[in-house]
């Protein structure tokens, strides 16, 4: 059960990742894929098994790592860790939930926006233990749903 309701969260993320035209940030042969959307495009079964939030100013940020080998990407696990801030430099740790299913690995999050706002988003990815954090700096509008 819990399996197919990973694998629902995971089609439902990546048309919108391949939507926003977003090619992955490349640190070496490391991958870091991400999206992020309003939490109603999750279903509630989903989202409480996952452990996220669904609500009108909820988002969602999916962060997929991966290593690039010669027989092609490979999931990597990895420390995850980020901040959200709004225009009026109000800034929010982001808690990420690590989610596994068969070979598919991914971290997601919930960050909220009450009225509609442009985010700042920054993502710290550290593949290996004691190795280099790789730093993922982006924007997005936050439209609330209404």
């Amino acid at each position: 059960m819990l399996r197919t309701l990973i694998c629902t969260l995971m089609l439902t993320i990546a048309p919108l990742a391949i939507a926003q035209d977003q090619s992955p940030q490349r640190f070496g042969d490391i991958l870091v894929y991400y999206s992020a959307f309003n939490s109603s495009y999750v279903s509630p079964e989903v989202a409480a098994n996952v452990g996220l939030e669904r609500g009108p100013d909820q988002g969602v940020l999916n962060i997929a790592v991966q290593r690039e080998t010669s027989e092609g990407p490979e999931p990597v696990d990895a420390r995850v860790t980020g901040t959200v801030t709004t225009l009026l430099e109000q800034k929010n740790e982001l808690d990420f939930i690590r989610v596994e299913e068969d070979q598919a690995l991914y971290f997601v999050t919930n960050y909220s926006a009450p009225v509609r706002t442009v985010l700042r988003f920054q993502v710290n990815v550290q593949p290996e233990e004691g190795g280099p954090v790789h730093t993922l700096n982006f924007q997005k509008e936050f439209f609330p749903d209404e």
